[in-house]
């Protein structure tokens, strides 16, 4: 095969790597333990793919067969020697021990295991992506990417993000930062884990530690969640204002933006449509063409898109604008998760700060849906104290429905499942 050394484009990799993971976990002869029946080796290094009934129990093995090579070939560590005993007695079981416990379980995905820029490149004949030299067992998806935000390795954060519109973070979704700087496997990264993370697992399931690692304490800087009531505020504040400055701007009342705009890596096509679900549609419409391209013809969802989109979106939006009832264009951030939203760093009070904006002028309502994966009280707050200050458009009945449309539109990973929850008011 004659391949060109560049980097592929990273939606195409991520949905590639993604539909290995999803694939693999799903055949028939994918195994129930982790590990592999023969031995592998990651560069020079070999690794100890014993198999294991427990994530946990088989990244360790691995882990220390790394840390013994490593002492027969550099010698004795004094740092080494200090951090190992708390890193592997308390923060692998810490960050580890969740995903398979209080009802949680992972399957094993069968993975590349060395996911670097120097293991990447383009076929030369298709301009699709290659990845070789593959240090290949059965592991935690999240391995694969976990590298992907360190430095030396050449990719960034941006690759782990889109790899994660194809395949959801594993529960629980606020150790998702911690985990990948694990299973970066760096010294840097295990003192600041450690220090994050002194007391384990044991003293976590207490609630005698902090369930996160602080910014301080992390090189991947998870950013702090503002304050909930000034939270809702911003985003209620951005709605009246642009409500009355669209009023007296456009007296046409459209749904779009003078340019277009991306989300994440996404082009949106913001041509100026009137009804809002003439525009959702037709978004719609671009993000599961762009799945398609990325990944492969799915009879699946061409099976369910068709009245997805003919059926079930009107049923849902066009409520809002019939018998009576209407919807003004407000201007949306358009990407709200929480990737995107911090904390001013002058501020005491935890002063909300959105940023990376994906902006177009459309119904109020899609603006919180990215929040809506979450479930959680922080999120559930978020749409309380919002809507104590902008009502929810009528019909309410239909809220929750249209609010899970709008967190598809944004949130969809590549899962059909998705689409399939919709299709109860396909008979309506």
């Amino acid at each position: 095969m004659g391949m060109t050394q560049e980097l592929p484009d990273i939606r195409k990799f991520s949905a590639m790597l993604a539909k290995l993971h999803r694939d693999s976990m799903v055949d028939k002869d994918a195994p129930k333990e982790f590990g592999f029946h023969v031995m592998t080796h990651e560069g020079t290094m070999y690794q100890d793919l014993s198999w294991c009934k427990s994530w946990e129990e088989m990244y360790t093995r691995r882990f220390q067969s790394f840390v013994d090579q490593e002492r027969v070939s550099q010698g004795p560590s004094k740092e080494l020697d200090q951090i190992l005993p708390g890193f592997i007695s308390k923060v692998i079981p810490r960050l580890l021990r969740p995903l398979e416990t209080h009802g949680r379980t992972i399957r094993p995905v069968a993975l590349h295991g060395d996911v670097w820029y120097g293991n990447l490149a383009v076929d030369a004949t298709t301009g699709e992506p290659v990845y070789f030299d593959p240090s290949v067992f059965w592991g935690h998806n999240e391995y694969d990417v976990g590298s992907m935000g360190t430095p030396r390795y050449g990719l960034g954060r941006d690759w782990i993000v889109e790899y994660h519109k194809f395949f959801p973070v594993s529960a629980p979704e606020e150790d998702h930062e911690a985990r990948n700087a694990l299973y970066a496997m760096a010294i840097e990264e295990m003192k600041r884990l450690l220090q994050a993370y002194p007391h384990g697992y044991q003293a976590q399931e207490l609630g005698e530690s902090e369930p996160v690692a602080n910014a301080e304490q992390l090189n991947t800087n998870p950013k702090p969640r503002p304050d909930i009531p000034r939270s809702a505020e911003a985003v209620a504040r951005l709605y009246t204002l642009s409500m009355k400055e669209y009023a007296t701007s456009s007296p046409d009342e459209m749904f779009g933006f003078h340019v277009p705009t991306y989300n994440g890596t996404l082009p949106q096509d913001n041509t100026w449509t009137k009804p809002w679900k003439e525009f959702h549609v037709a978004g719609m419409e671009r993000m599961l063409a762009l799945e398609e391209e990325a990944r492969e013809p799915s009879d699946e969802l061409k099976r369910l898109s068709e009245p997805f989109l003919r059926r079930v979106i009107p049923r849902l939006l066009d409520p809002l604008e019939t018998n009576g009832t209407s919807i003004k264009p407000v201007l949306l951030h358009g990407d709200l998760w929480l990737g995107n939203v911090s904390c001013q760093k002058a501020s005491e009070n935890k002063d909300p700060l959105l940023f990376d904006a994906a902006a177009f002028w459309g119904h109020n309502e899609y603006e919180l849906a990215t929040l809506r994966p979450l479930a959680d009280d922080w999120a559930k707050e978020c749409y309380r104290a919002y809507h104590e200050l902008v009502p929810r458009s009528e019909p309410e009945e239909d809220w929750d429905a249209r609010n899970a449309l709008y967190a598809t539109a944004v949130c969809f990973t590549g899962s059909y499942a998705i689409l399939h929850q919709f299709m109860v008011f396909d008979t309506l």
